[in-house]
């Protein structure tokens, strides 16, 4: 009987347990443009999400994370009628569970309009 409990018990904490993984990813460098080339907007952010299935480890569905990566950059691009991006941060918050998990991708930057000569 004691047996019994303790499998029992093992299972349901093996459900109950997550994982989650944060990754922050930066430029290196600002780039060559001048200040006079573009009109910086105000400080945004924007994120996209997935969700995954796992069966032996594989994942099954969801979007990978460079698929995100691009959404979340045009969202950002559209959502402000911007040109670009300065300094674009990607911030990736990755949740495991047994069997499902998830992806959030946040981007941070101050999108920019380039100047019509």
């Amino acid at each position: 009987m004691k047996k019994t409990i303790s499998i029992l018990l093992m299972a349901v904490m093996l459900i109950f347990t997550n994982c989650v993984t944060t990754e922050k990813i930066s430029p290196a460098t600002s780039g060559e443009a001048t200040n006079g080339d573009y009109e910086l907007l105000a400080n945004q952010r924007t994120t996209s999400e997935t969700k995954q299935i796992f069966f032996c480890f594989i994942p099954i569905g969801g979007k990978d994370d460079e698929t995100m990566k691009v959404q979340c950059y045009d969202k950002l691009l559209k959502d402000n009628a911007a040109d670009g991006v300065f300094l674009p941060t990607y911030i990736i918050t990755k949740t495991r569970y047994p069997f499902f998990g998830k992806t959030k991708i946040e981007l941070q930057g101050r999108p920019y309009k380039l100047k019509q000569k």
